[in-house]
């Protein structure tokens, strides 16, 4: 595909307009959609990744319609119901999972999206995380892997009140998932820290500044003493 334009129309969005779950701009039913679905992604693999990730549920989201067929009669596009807004979540949820099998980058991608998820697709995206620590033995995949689960914890943390944030049981998962996979490297282990200037700490809010600021400030000390102490 070219590059992706901020105006008009591309073939990025065009895809993504007909695969859309709760607004598909096609008259292919939700079988038949998912079945070129598995037809893109064996021909195109990095295509069809993209545009599974394009699809993933969003806790907002937006399209625009489709140009109508000139040179045949058009079909008739019929708002899906609410069971199948949730089946054609349900195919791409798991034509992702099927995609990203063991692949560290894109369990790594899936993570970011995971408060979107439903809820039993949260509970299989852990267990895919759990099978992931226990079996690999990459240094770098798993570091890859704890970094994507240990930020997305922290966020939660940060703002457990938000609307996206998920049960504070499933962070407790989620944490004990990122500990599994954490690197030895205590530099690597501490660069979060300072990667930001006002990073999210998992024990501190950031509307409450002076605690925040004071967490933050002991945080950094304490990690600056293990990385010299393993010097």
């Amino acid at each position: 595909f070219p590059p992706e334009t901020k105006s008009g129309n591309s073939p990025a969005a065009s895809l993504r307009a007909i695969y859309l779950p709760w607004y598909p701009q096609t008259g292919a039913t939700r079988e038949q959609r998912s079945q070129a679905m598995v037809r893109l992604l064996k021909a195109h693999p990095a295509v069809g990744w993209q545009l599974l990730l394009n699809l993933l549920p969003r806790i907002t989201d937006s399209s625009q319609n489709s140009y109508r067929p000139r040179w045949r009669e058009a079909p008739d596009f019929v708002s899906p119901t609410p069971q199948e807004r949730f089946g054609g979540v349900s195919d791409i949820i798991n034509h992702a999972f099927a995609v990203a099998q063991s692949d560290s980058e894109k369990l790594a991608e899936l993570v970011k999206h995971h408060s979107d998820f439903p809820p039993n697709f949260r509970g299989e995206m852990r267990s895919k995380l759990r099978d992931f620590a226990s079996t690999s033995r990459d240094p770098e995949k798993r570091t890859r892997l704890w970094q994507a689960g240990s930020e997305f914890t922290r966020c939660h943390r940060a703002y457990p009140d938000a609307d996206w944030a998920i049960p504070p049981s499933e962070v407790e998962d989620l944490e004990e998932i990122a500990i599994s996979l954490e690197p030895e490297d205590a530099r690597v282990r501490h660069a979060w820290l300072f990667n930001v200037q006002f990073p999210d700490l998992p024990d501190a809010l950031k509307t409450e500044h002076v605690a925040y600021e004071r967490r933050l400030g002991e945080l950094r000390k304490e990690s600056i003493t293990a990385i010299l102490s393993k010097s």
